[in-house]
């Protein structure tokens, strides 16, 4: 009997490793993919860390412009940060096929697209119930390459007055 036990517990240990490895998003795979390369650096961040580091920084400043992102901060449960510096070597068809997976795939609409210069970022988000659920942004240039994913719990009017208050700062 006690073998038996060991092969279920192993068969078991198995099919959560299978499904964990197939549950896995596409950023985060395409993250796992690349910091293999040299000049890569990934760091994952849980929600309350970010917030409390946010909190410290408006109290330190004093910048009413960091009080709006306490607001966004309160609603973030997770962050993975993957940057490569000093040359992007990361094909252009790799971060194609990421865009295309994760709008087909898994559910992100494009929210923004800025070209300028050899510099790309883009802006996706997942929606569920009048909340976002998932913020990604990818910053795309020569010299490095930048991807930031937030899981979130963030409320769409939130959302939506952070960014109307950011498109007016940029555009006096």
């Amino acid at each position: 009997m006690n073998r038996l036990a060991k092969i279920i517990q192993i068969g078991l240990l198995i099919i959560a490793c299978t499904s964990i490895s197939f549950g896995q998003k596409s950023v985060d795979k395409f993250i796992n993919k690349y910091l293999k390369h040299e000049n890569t650096t990934a760091l994952s961040l849980p929600g309350w860390f970010f917030e409390g580091s946010v909190k410290f920084a408006s109290k330190m400043e004093d910048d009413e412009d960091l009080a709006d992102y306490v607001k966004l901060s309160e609603h973030v449960k997770n962050i993975r940060v993957f940057v490569m510096e000093e040359g992007n070597t990361i094909p252009e068809n790799a971060v194609q096929e990421l865009i295309k997976t994760m709008v087909n795939k898994d559910g992100y609409d494009e929210y923004l697209r800025i070209r300028s210069k050899g510099t790309n970022v883009n802006l996706f988000a997942v929606e569920k119930k009048e909340k976002i659920k998932q913020l990604v942004f990818l910053i795309d240039d020569q010299e490095e390459f930048i991807v930031l994913r937030l899981k979130l719990d963030l409320p769409l009017n939130i959302f939506k007055d952070l960014n109307y208050k950011l498109r007016s700062e940029i555009n006096p």
